[in-house]
């Protein structure tokens, strides 16, 4: 299969997508394909905090498929897991700026805390704590409320370009594919942008922050460049 039109994205992307439309209008077949898979950790005992945060849509079905919520007060990283948060019914108090990386919106969200305030940050087992980390002064609760595993497959075809969006993404789609010469490699986020660096990838086009409209433009400048 020819891969000159092909772009490979290691996530499933929502219900109107800005990524979907402009492959659209310019003819690019979309491969959305994560190489992880998370499993959910049952049986915690989830304490009452003032805030939750929480960190990814995914972390949200699997924290509202097996607990309650506790908290006053939500939080959520990105626009995308407020959406997944609001289709639950339930309205985030903050959502972290889609132009800044996670240290930032951490910064952001423990400056809007009361600094006695608890905070529970629902998160995966190989969580970087970029967030979390920022606290000051307030009482912090990390519990591990899923598992991330690689899920590694063996992908068919050259895309033009790929367009990773986290480190675990990388090392599961690194277990079964190379990624040829010709490829173009878009990194979601600075995290993302290290792990490839790790992994021995130079050229690297790093998308200015998670909103769409930015990896659109990351995307087309590099297939462009």
């Amino acid at each position: 299969m020819n891969g000159s039109k092909i772009i490979l994205v290691t996530r499933f992307l929502r219900s109107g997508s800005a990524i979907r439309q402009w492959a659209d209008q310019n003819q690019y077949q979309l491969i959305e394909k994560p190489f992880i898979k998370t499993v959910a950790v049952t049986g915690l005992i989830i304490p009452p905090t003032d805030w939750i945060f929480f960190s990814s849509p995914q972390g949200v079905q699997l924290y509202l498929d097996n607990y309650p919520v506790k908290a006053k007060k939500i939080a959520a990283l990105s626009e995308g897991t407020a959406l997944e948060l609001e289709t639950a019914g339930l309205k985030p108090q903050f959502t972290g700026n889609g132009s800044m990386n996670t240290r930032e919106i951490g910064q952001q969200f423990f400056k809007i805390c009361g600094r006695n305030e608890s905070v529970l940050f629902p998160l995966s087992d190989i969580s970087r704590k970029n967030v979390s980390a920022q606290k000051q002064t307030q009482q912090v609760t990390e519990l591990v409320t899923y598992q991330t595993v690689l899920n590694s497959e063996k992908l068919n075809v050259v895309p033009a370009a790929i367009l990773f969006s986290s480190p675990s993404n990388v090392d599961g789609f690194l277990k079964s594919n190379q990624v040829e010469a010709s490829t173009r490699i878009i990194a979601i986020g600075e995290t993302t942008a290290a792990r490839l660096n790790e992994c021995g990838f130079g050229k690297i086009f790093v998308s200015e922050s998670t909103a769409e409209e930015h990896l659109v433009k990351t995307l087309s400048g590099s297939l462009n460049s």
